[in-house]
């Protein structure tokens, strides 16, 4: 699942992955929302790209992924590099 995903150990980046991947944070009855294949997302604060693995294992077309920090911008541009290698969705960075 985190094949060439990159993230900091004993960080928070740990717990976002945790809540996004495993406890399945979007897909709760309260928030419910589904990617589909043709969608197109906007990730306003996209850390490191956790989101983005997200939509591209459920199909979205395009995800446009806005991250001020610049740590978690160079770790985010490395991790959309990754996921564009495995998945056919295009990620796209900007600061």
């Amino acid at each position: 699942m985190l094949d060439n995903f990159i993230y900091r150990k004993n960080t928070s980046d740990e717990n976002v992955i945790k809540e996004i991947l495993v406890k399945k944070a979007y897909s709760k009855k309260k928030i419910d929302f589904k990617i589909e294949a043709d969608d197109v997302w906007l990730d306003g604060g996209s850390h490191i790209g956790v989101f983005g693995l997200y939509a591209a294992q459920n199909g979205a077309k395009k995800v446009y992924c806005y991250e001020p920090e610049t740590e978690n911008y160079k770790i985010l541009q490395e991790n959309i590099r990754n996921i564009s290698e495995k998945y056919s969705t295009t990620l796209e960075s900007f600061q």
